[in-house]
C-alpha cells in the first residue's frame, strides 16, 4: 500500500491527476495518504458482506479461505471519509462511478 501511495505521489507531482483503488484498511496508510497526496480524497465503497458472499464472483468467497478482509480479518476503516459510496450491486459500476465523479468535483477547489 505505501508503494502504491508513492507512486501516486510521483504522478502527482507532475501535475497529473491520480485515481487510484486500493484495499489498504490501516491506519498507518489512511494517515500517510493524508499527508503526503495533493487534493487526496478518501473514498470508501460499502456493500453488505452478505451479499458479496452471496454473489460469489471471487474465487476466495467461493472457497473457504482465510485471511479475507471482512470475513475473518476485521478492517480498519478510516475515521473521515471524504465520499462514500454504496454498492447494493443493483447499479452499475457506471453509475457508481458517475455519482463518485460528482462527489469528487464538488470538493475540488474552484
Amino acid at each position: 500500500a505505501r508503494s502504491n501511495a508513492d507512486l501516486c505521489k510521483f504522478i502527482a507531482k507532475q501535475k497529473i491527476n491520480v485515481i487510484f483503488t486500493t484495499v489498504a484498511l490501516f491506519k498507518e496508510i489512511f494517515h500517510y495518504n493524508t499527508k503526503n497526496l495533493p487534493n487526496y480524497f478518501c473514498i470508501l465503497i460499502k456493500c453488505n458482506f452478505k451479499t458479496i458472499l452471496k454473489n460469489k464472483k471471487k474465487y476466495f468467497y467461493r472457497v473457504k479461505e482465510r485471511n479475507v478482509w471482512g470475513f475473518d480479518l476485521k478492517p480498519s476503516y478510516p475515521k473521515k471519509v471524504d465520499i462514500v459510496a454504496y454498492n447494493d450491486f443493483k447499479k452499475s459500476t457506471k453509475l457508481i462511478s458517475k455519482q463518485i465523479f460528482l462527489k469528487i468535483k464538488k470538493l475540488l477547489p474552484s
